[in-house]
Parts: structure tokens; C-alpha cells; sequence
């Protein structure tokens, strides 16, 4: 059964592909693309880690998780290509409103480099990115919360402070 909704969950899937290379000053090349199910084995569980607990996610549940999203769910990786390694990523989710005309929202969220590349420019290559599909979207404005520490690297991507973040946990 799990196989047979996966399989029409693969089928149905019509989210775009995406994918930009680049290559740094060192000769290492990267893409940034779309979340695909390959993006499992190259640690990107792994990475989301780094951010927060996880807990076990196997390839079933990261590949009908990848295969549900839809086109304002976007997920984006920066891969290190010569080392098949998933180094960076973020979401960016487009919220329909009532509010301001009908018009649409974006919320980052999970915004996460690799601690051993943080400072090279990935993280801001991620926000900027996701902020440009809010954009094109139609979004009047894209938001994100984050901690007091990160507000200087946000800054450096163009937000600006308003509000306090509040949370219910369950």
C-alpha cells in the first residue's frame, strides 16, 4: 500500500525543477536546486540537525514528505558537488491571506549551512533566492523569526526587525 501511494504521490507531483551551478574561487562546484529524494543520502537529514532535532526520518517518510509538497512549499539545497554533500537549505512557504487585497505572504523557515562552511555565503545565497520566488509569487512581503543571536546575518539579507516571535509548543 505505502508503495502504491508513493507511486501516485511521484506521479501527481508537478512542483518544477530548478537547479543553478556555480563553482567558488577554490574550483569546487555546487548546485543550487529544488529538494529532490536523492538530496537523503547526501545528509540532509543530517543537516536539518544542525538546526534542530529531527528524529527518525527514513527514506519512506523523506521521500513522501518530498513528493507532498506543493508549488508554494519550496525547498532549496546547496549541494557541494565534488563532495555529493547537501551544505545548505531553507523553505520558503506562500500563505494566501485575506488580508492586503487577497494578496500572498512568505514565511522562511529552516534556514540551515553546514557548520563547517557558515561565513562563506551560502546561508545568504539561500534567504536571497527564497525571497526572490516570494517575490515572483506575488507576495506583498516574506517574514521569518529567528533567534536574537541570527538577527545580524538576517540584516545582511535586508530584513528588518518588527515584532517578537510567540510560540505554543505541543
Amino acid at each position: 500500500m505505502k508503495v502504491a501511494i508513493l507511486s501516485l504521490l511521484i506521479f501527481f507531483n508537478t512542483f518544477s525543477v530548478y537547479e543553478e551551478r556555480f563553482v567558488d574561487g577554490n574550483g569546487v562546484t555546487y548546485s543550487l536546486h529544488h529538494l529532490h529524494v536523492g538530496d537523503y543520502k547526501k545528509g540532509y537529514i543530517e543537516l536539518l540537525g544542525q538546526l534542530t532535532e529531527c528524529g527518525q526520518i527514513n527514506f519512506s517518510k523523506f521521500c513522501l514528505f518530498r513528493y507532498g509538497l506543493n508549488p508554494q512549499h519550496i525547498v532549496l539545497v546547496i549541494e557541494n558537488c565534488d563532495q555529493g554533500k547537501i551544505i545548505a537549505t531553507g523553505t520558503v512557504l506562500i500563505e494566501p491571506k485575506l488580508i492586503h487585497s487577497g494578496r500572498l505572504v512568505g514565511h522562511i523557515e529552516d534556514i540551515v549551512t553546514d557548520e563547517s562552511v557558515r561565513g562563506h555565503g551560502f546561508g545568504k545565497n539561500i534567504v536571497l533566492k527564497l525571497a526572490q520566488y516570494a517575490k515572483v509569487a506575488g507576495c506583498y512581503k516574506v517574514i521569518l523569526d529567528c533567534k536574537a543571536e541570527n538577527v545580524p546575518f538576517y540584516e545582511k539579507c535586508g530584513f528588518t526587525v518588527k515584532g517578537s516571535e510567540m510560540e505554543i509548543r505541543f
